[in-house]
């Protein structure tokens, strides 16, 4: 029996906050990538409590900064179908050297279900590959081998304003209103929880939730919608792992597959998540963010 999700888009879900990505207890230089500046002339923020991430490859449309958008090849990036740029808009990226770098969008491509149905993740393509000389990242899909496998996994949650949390996967299903794409969800409890805890809120769709694998960033989803029940609010990603031979049909045509992690066991992950975590708790005195 198929599971269906019910859900409000997020660029149009009104909840508490509306000025980026919703945080238990917001503290903008602990919480933001940068500290002034952004969107145009952004301030690297050493207080971010995740400045070690390397997050040059999550860029955002120069006409509204609000959409961010993830690099899966050095051509290439993945967002939310519902908020895909057109041909020809800008997408701009901090670099690792601390650069702001702009690349126009040369093509779009749907991803559809088996019905020819557009699920809500598109490809965005730019006319060229970035150089490694442009120091901007692109990132592998968490490829496990099966959806019980990711259940319990801590994210790392990207949003507007280039703000961030954490959240874990809760439970997958199909979202009906978006043509039945498959996505999981992560759960904010409004009565408990840690002080980063993070959910959706108007605008954050398209922006990529990561899991952290030896140290690197590996892409789970990306968010399209979220559901304010009582004192929870439920975000849903889409689970773009689920649709790695699409994306690589269409990338292929590029000379392009996804980089994927290895099949690994959920115990394992766990704990490469926990020690991660871990080190959080013992530098800012936080474990995790929801």
């Amino acid at each position: 029996m198929k599971i269906y999700f019910q859900l409000f888009i997020l660029h149009f879900i009104i909840v508490s906050n509306l000025f980026g990505l919703g945080i238990r207890n917001l503290d903008t230089d602990r919480h933001n990538r940068f500290s002034s500046g952004y969107p145009t002339s952004p301030v690297e923020n050493n207080n971010f409590f995740l400045s070690a991430l390397d997050l040059s490859g999550v860029g955002w449309k120069q006409t509204n900064s609000n959409f961010s958008y993830t690099m899966i090849s050095p051509q290439h990036f993945i967002g939310a179908n519902h908020n895909k740029p057109n041909v020809g808009n800008v997408i701009d990226f901090f670099n690792r050297d601390g650069i702001l770098k702009s690349y126009a969008v040369s093509a779009i491509h749907n991803i559809q279900n088996e019905l020819s149905q557009n699920v809500d993740i598109f490809i965005g393509e730019f006319a060229n590959p970035i150089d490694e000389a442009e120091a901007i990242s692109f990132y592998p899909l968490l490829d496990l081998e099966s959806e019980t496998d990711y259940v319990g996994l801590n994210l790392l949650v990207y949003g507007k304003v280039a703000r961030m949390g954490v959240g874990v996967i809760n439970s997958f299903g199909d979202l009906f209103s978006f043509n039945s794409t498959r996505a999981y969800s992560f759960i904010f409890d409004n009565t408990t929880g840690a002080i980063d805890d993070a959910f959706g809120e108007n605008g954050d769709s398209g922006s990529p939730s990561f899991v952290s694998f030896n140290g690197s960033l590996a892409i789970t989803g990306t968010h399209t919608a979220a559901s304010p029940t009582g004192l929870q609010v439920t975000t849903f990603d889409s689970f773009v792992p689920n649709y790695i031979s699409e994306i690589n049909s269409i990338i292929a045509v590029s000379g392009y597959q996804v980089t994927t992690i290895p099949e690994s066991s959920k115990f394992s992950l766990i704990l490469l998540s926990t020690i991660f975590c871990a080190r959080l708790l013992k530098k800012t005195g936080t474990a995790w963010f929801g």
